[in-house]
């Protein structure tokens, strides 16, 4: 039985001093308050007037504050800095690209060509030129002559002549080559020009390449 003013705590199984305020006061166990034992302090003395009270005071840790949840929320903020930082320096490295050439800009315009004619070798001197040329017909030697008009050395007309031909075979073939021969010539400038066949002729075509060498040469000299 205890005295007046004195009180037995039935828990720790001592005796407390308590004074006339906290009579009828009793600390609710762990177990009652639905808390986990482990979240509460050692207790702390409260000081009430000149009286000592003994409580235990229960102190939990918010689940914002969780130590688990800070360095989560650590790494998302680290994340999207990061993200916005390669996102500046791509905006940057855009705008500081000089921009490209465009090729029609870069490419410069080839001179336009002119089509008014062939242009002939220089170091022949315009004018008329005639010659002969001979070649070995199956009746014998042949002769025709070559009359041709130069211009900035391509040939701008031509001429061919059989004065002395009495062979009628001969007399034939030099006239299909007579009749065709501008339209192979003409045009051309004098160095190009190579006949091998015109017409049905084959061999006057050979009297004709000799007379335009010794024309060459007289132009060219």
């Amino acid at each position: 039985m205890a005295r007046a003013g004195r009180v037995v705590d039935g828990t720790l199984g001592h005796r407390t001093r308590r004074s006339g305020l906290s009579r009828g006061i009793r600390h609710a166990s762990p177990r009652e308050r639905g808390t986990d034992a482990a979240s509460w302090e050692t207790p702390r003395r409260l000081m009430v007037g000149a009286s000592h009270l003994t409580a235990t005071v229960p102190t939990t840790t918010p689940l914002d504050r969780s130590p688990l949840m800070i360095p989560r929320r650590r790494a998302a903020l680290a994340l999207a800095t990061t993200s916005f930082a390669a996102l500046g320096l791509a905006a940057c490295s855009t705008a500081d690209q000089p921009a490209e050439p465009s090729d029609e800009a870069s490419t410069p315009e080839s001179p336009a060509t002119s089509d008014a004619g062939a242009t002939g070798s220089s170091e022949y001197a315009d004018g008329t030129y005639t010659a002969d040329g001979s070649y070995t017909s199956p009746g014998g030697q042949e002769t025709i002559t070559v009359t041709v008009t130069l211009a900035d050395g391509v040939i701008e007309d031509v001429e061919v002549t059989n004065p002395e031909t009495t062979n009628p075979n001969s007399l034939r073939y030099q006239g299909e080559f007579i009749d065709g021969i501008a339209a192979e010539v003409v045009g051309v400038p004098l160095d190009d020009v190579s006949v091998d066949r015109v017409g049905g002729s084959s061999l006057t075509s050979g009297g004709f390449e000799d007379a335009l060498q010794t024309i060459r040469d007289e132009a060219a000299g």
